[in-house]
């Protein structure tokens, strides 16, 4: 399975874009936190399989190397295009409560299924 880059909005997977290499995270704890705090990601904490794409570095955040992309020691990525407020992708809410809708009323009043409840809970995503 390939690697996708785990910073947020990125779609950058490993092996699509020759020109895009995704990198681990660095042992080192300090510049590891520094990753972490970058990426902006609430509760983030990387695993063995974590990536991060080339294209949230800097080029003079690379070693001058012709036959691949190689990191320089404790640089930190700076490239990411975030939206000034993220959208949350689902927020739940529960609504309980009268239903204004003739047609679900209907139902209700007529109770046609009786072995379920009246009362009407939705979910909103």
């Amino acid at each position: 399975m390939p690697y996708k880059c785990c910073a947020y909005g990125c779609n950058n997977v490993d092996g699509v874009d020759k020109n895009i290499k995704l990198f681990r995270f660095p042992l080192n704890e300090t510049t590891e936190k520094e990753w972490v705090n970058a990426i902006q990601r609430k509760d983030f904490k990387p695993s063995k399989y974590s990536r991060l794409c080339s294209a949230h570095f800097n080029p003079n955040d690379f070693v001058e190397n012709p036959n691949r992309l190689v990191l320089k020691e404790g640089v930190v990525p700076s490239n990411f295009n975030y939206p000034a407020t993220r959208i949350k992708k689902y927020t739940k809410k529960k609504i309980t409560g009268n239903v204004y809708s003739p047609v679900l009323n209907e139902i209700v009043q007529n109770n046609s299924h009786p072995g379920y409840s009246t009362k009407l809970i939705f979910w909103c995503a």
